[in-house]
């Protein structure tokens, strides 16, 4: 199972870095009102590890350094919260991530949709969507640092990732052709 899960995460962090590629920097220090943590950008892996205090796995992350998990509830749900960290040791992406069976979409529509409407509510439409038959997301474009909803479901199972992008691993939107 965690094999299964680590794959699920590694998969849904290069889908994020896909969505929002590299690119701008900022002074920027704390995560724009992230509702799951409150760590800042400035926070090291031995903070991260003291303000979760729980047990933690490490894995490279897509920044090259490491990433640190650990299991966390979110909206009631067990999930995953992981902060992703550069080969300097700086922060860049701090994601929860919600996997499900295959046999019931019903609760990663349900929670898709309800993390969805919190972002809409507080910062109107995203300005990038994608609808794919097995993947699907928003994203939100902000100076401060790219808020990526994602799902994606295998043939095994389902997962969501709700992740907050560094300004430094953000860009805007592509312009239409």
């Amino acid at each position: 199972m965690f094999k299964k899960t680590l794959a699920i995460l590694c998969i849904l962090s290069t889908i994020a870095v896909s969505l929002t590629g590299c690119g701008k920097t900022a002074d920027e220090t704390r995560t724009p009102d992230c509702p799951f943590t409150t760590a800042t950008w400035e926070h090291t892996p031995e903070d991260v590890i003291e303000l979760e205090n729980s047990e933690y796995r490490t894995y490279e992350s897509v920044y090259m350094g490491q990433t640190y998990t650990f299991s966390k509830e979110y909206l009631g749900r067990p999930g995953t919260i992981k902060y992703m960290f550069d080969d300097q040791d700086a922060l860049k992406c701090v994601a929860w991530t919600y996997s499900g069976d295959i046999n019931d979409l019903q609760s990663l529509q349900t929670l898709y949709d309800e993390i969805h409407s919190m972002l809409v509510e507080k910062y109107g439409e995203s300005g990038y969507n994608t609808d794919a038959a097995t993947s699907g997301g928003d994203v939100w474009y902000f100076e401060t640092g790219n808020i990526l909803v994602s799902t994606m479901i295998t043939t095994d199972a389902t997962a969501l990732q709700y992740s907050y992008l560094h300004p430094d691993v953000s860009h805007e939107p592509k312009a239409s052709k």
